[in-house]
């Protein structure tokens, strides 16, 4: 969508491109950013935040800095906030990376200043960095530097500017390269040394991200050459990988296995010491072998001292070079299935995600757990696709079981080509009220060993593996309540199961072997869980953690006592979801608690809604937007246009939820000569037809006294005049006009249609004379009376030259 805005300078623009694009996590300028040049950059997608320093002398200086990722500019404001101009080497570096700056350039600035290049100048003159000489990575961010300079001068020119933000991946990836550059910080001191004087540093052009792995070693290990710290856990990548090779290597058995690594140790009649430390070492060699892989390597003693303070290379009195860190991660753990994908976050690099093994109660920094020479997530696949396997074609009342929905046709794998068939079973366990359904292509890739699975039917996707294990090991029981008014017992009531395209009188409207109800639990807590968490966004959840937890009354857990609001601005709705809630949903039900229940319309509207879950069409409405076209013209709105005023929403929306404002404002107890409103409560609560949201059978009255008029709606419609809606149905529905009239009490006075209308409410006991001029001096002519009857009086005339006045006179 694109919108004109003010003029901005065209090098924060150009920042602002290079942000958007990812070449830069977050961008400075120095110079005075105007107020409405901010509002461009957060329109942008982009965070803006002003940071304090002093030059030298001591005067008060001002930056601008800007990003998608917050993590990144708390990072930025806590290093450098208050600090004078100009950086030492360390903040050098963090400033290079969180600028985007390639590490060589950066480090070749930070020791020789401006060294001559090989770039053309032209090249030179767009970057914001100086290339170090012979740069291998400046020519490549070259195309996008040309791409975002190109792009911002169109910006400026125009004078229009993208209403978008970054992707959510783009967004993850900033946080995690923020998170590893203060990792990046804390390790290297005011000198650039890193923390343990072993780790020794590669040459920038092998390793880029500085985190002591080259960047083809970091390919064939499955992880980002751009980042130093893929799983924010403050240390390098490099000295992550070979810590965990370490505690590998300390677990292995000294005497040959059959089915798990084991070493074999080869001292020798000798001692060389280490460069760094000094320390005596045997000169000899271990050989690590993977009798199922029929695979070795030999690791000199020394060596294996650099591996423990967390480095590869290795320099003694006798031995000097550099493990291969791919090589002895696939003899000690073996190489992987092709079928096993790498996924991410993945700190320990086992094919579990972080987020999956602290569900599974896994330990996230360690890739084998039960030191089998198996890496956790491969193993645990093939353990569950043979438990899968084994269990019976029906499921017992307090065991689980397994229901078959085989299909006529094949799926590929699009990995190794095998067919299976393309339907899927579900996997039921009745006493804790689970299932998980799981397509025979994903129980083909889980037997070798992969949670991940690619075919032509179901596409590219991965099995819930928290359900999946939950399902087949939990002993219940289960936190689906039985609900009055759900007649098939599937956890969702009768009205609400037309929402979700389900049937009252069916448990299985899919007959897949789930439950209608668990299956949109456990879909809604996905997308839930899955929402930003930034406020720019038109759809966005909200955290309120407190401190202090509840137990869940079902299987005891302590979840956090807060909740999480879901906030859509389109729908002007915001619902609060409690993680109590949440925890239920996960496990495929609605009722929290034994009197509470989450609203499941309520929260997809939430979800999904466009702003106009509520709003009725009604009859004669051309542009669709809910108002009749005597209406656009009571109201003075385009009757051909949906949005008039480009609010987002239709004009009907925007209309009824004023009225519904105005309403709310009025005070709820009498105003002699005033307006106000009353209530009047029934005996009795009907759900809402739309949301489902319970509403009282009873009025609302206002008042205005100053017209002598009272106008009566239902609660119902009140509800949706809140909703952005004028009423259940076309033959349910108040009048926009008449409510209108009676809250703004006055004479309204519009052009339409090539003519001046004067409308006003004409109380019955009174008669009113309308008097027109040409000045306010007069003459006045009398343009006609009327005598009151308790409804809107209409004067039109033709629109002529000169201005004209009018004057209304009641007795």
């Amino acid at each position: 969508m694109i919108q004109n805005s003010p003029i901005i300078d065209f090098e924060p623009a150009y920042l602002a491109a290079l942000t958007r694009r990812g070449l830069k996590p977050l961008s400075r300028w120095e110079g005075p950013l105007h107020p409405r040049a901010r509002t461009i950059l957060r329109r942008l997608g982009l965070q803006v935040r002003e940071i304090r320093r002093f030059t030298r002398a001591g005067r008060p200086a001002t930056e601008w800095i800007f990003s998608a990722s917050e993590e990144c500019l708390e990072l930025y404001a806590r290093v450098f906030e208050g600090k004078p101009l100009g950086e030492d080497p360390a903040e050098a570096r963090l400033a290079g990376r969180l600028f985007g700056y390639p590490s060589c350039c950066v480090e070749s600035f930070v020791k020789h200043g401006y060294t001559p290049n090989s770039l053309p100048p032209e090249d030179q003159r767009i970057l914001f960095h100086w290339a170090c000489p012979d740069c291998a990575l400046s020519p490549l961010l070259l195309p996008g530097y040309r791409l975002a300079h190109a792009e911002a001068r169109r910006w400026v020119e125009t004078g229009r500017f993208p209403k978008t933000a970054l992707s959510m991946n783009r967004r993850r990836s900033l946080a995690a390269l923020a998170a590893s550059l203060a990792a990046g910080l804390a390790l290297v001191g005011r000198t650039g040394e890193p923390a343990d004087r072993h780790q020794i540093p590669l040459d920038p052009g092998a390793d880029p991200d500085g985190d002591l792995l080259a960047s083809a070693e970091e390919r064939a290990l499955d992880m980002n050459p751009r980042l130093p710290d893929e799983d924010g856990n403050k240390r390098l990548d490099g000295v992550d990988i070979s810590l965990e090779l370490a505690a590998l290597l300390d677990a292995l058995p000294e005497t040959p296995q059959a089915d798990r690594p084991y070493v074999v140790h080869h001292p020798a009649f000798g001692l060389e010491t280490c460069a760094i430390c000094g320390e005596l070492i045997n000169m000899g060699f271990m050989t690590v072998v993977n009798p199922r892989e029929k695979t070795q390597i030999n690791l000199p003693y020394i060596a294996r001292h650099y591996i423990e303070h967390g480095a590869f290379s290795y320099n003694g009195s006798e031995h000097e070079g550099r493990v291969d860190p791919a090589r002895l991660w696939q003899v000690l753990l073996g190489s992987p299935d092709p079928h096993q994908a790498a996924v991410s976050p993945d700190g320990d690099r086992d094919r579990l995600t972080d987020e999956e093994e602290a569900d599974l109660g896994k330990n996230s920094t360690n890739p084998d757990e039960n030191a089998n020479g198996l890496l956790d997530g491969p193993e645990l696949a093939r353990a569950l696709a043979a438990e899968i396997k084994a269990l019976p074609p029906k499921p017992g009342p307090e065991s689980p079981g397994r229901l078959d929905f085989q299909l006529k046709g094949l799926e590929r794998c699009e990995v190794c080509g095998q067919n299976v068939n393309m339907g899927w079973l579900t996997v039921v366990n009745p006493a804790a009220g689970l299932y998980a359904k799981t397509p025979y292509i994903a129980l083909h890739a889980m037997e070798h060993g992969s949670f991940s699975f690619t075919g032509n039917v179901h596409g590219e996707a991965r099995e819930k593996v928290w359900l999946l294990e939950r399902t087949l090991h939990s002993k219940g029981p289960s936190h689906q309540r039985k609900l009055l008014g759900d007649s098939d017992g599937d956890g969702l009531l009768d009205f609400e199961e037309a929402r979700f395209g389900c049937k009252a009188d069916e448990e299985q409207s899919f007959s897949d072997g789930v439950p209608d109800g668990f299956r949109v639990a456990r879909a809604l807590w996905e997308e839930t869980t899955a929402l930003p968490h930034l406020p720019n966004l038109p759809v966005h959840a909200e955290p309120h953690m407190l401190r202090g937890v509840v137990p869940c009354d079902i299987c005891g857990e302590l979840v956090n006592m807060g909740w999480l609001e879901v906030v859509n601005r389109r729908e002007n709705l915001r619902i609060q979801v409690p993680y109590l809630a949440l925890h239920f949903m996960r496990h495929g039900g609605f009722a929290y608690t034994a009197s509470q229940r989450l609203n499941p319309i309520l929260l997809d509207i939430a979800l999904h809604g466009d702003g106009t879950s509520h709003l009725v069409l009604p009859k004669e409405d051309r542009d669709q937007d809910g108002l009749t076209e005597a209406e656009e013209a009571w109201f003075g709105l385009d009757p051909t246009a949906r949005d008039t005023r480009g609010f987002g929403v239709p004009d009907g929306v925007v209309i009824a939820r004023r009225l519904a404002a105005q309403i709310q404002a009025l005070p709820d107890r009498p105003q002699p000569g005033g307006l106000w409103r009353m209530e009047i409560p029934a005996d009795c609560y009907a759900p809402c037809p739309v949301c489902g949201e319970s509403v009282n059978c009873g009025l609302l009255e206002l008042h205005n006294e100053r017209i002598g008029r009272t106008l009566t709606i239902s609660l119902l419609q009140w509800h949706f005049l809140q909703r952005g809606g004028f009423g259940p149905a076309p033959d349910n529905r108040v009048d926009p006009i008449s409510l209108d009239s009676l809250l703004q009490a006055a004479v309204v006075l519009r052009a339409q249609g090539g003519k001046a209308c004067v409308r006003w409410f004409g109380r019955q006991d009174r008669l009113y004379q309308l008097l027109t001029a040409p000045s306010l001096a007069g003459p006045w002519i009398s343009a006609g009376e009327w005598k009151g009857k308790n409804a809107e009086i209409e004067f039109e005339e033709p629109i002529g030259t000169g201005t004209r006045f009018y004057k209304l006179i009641a007795r």
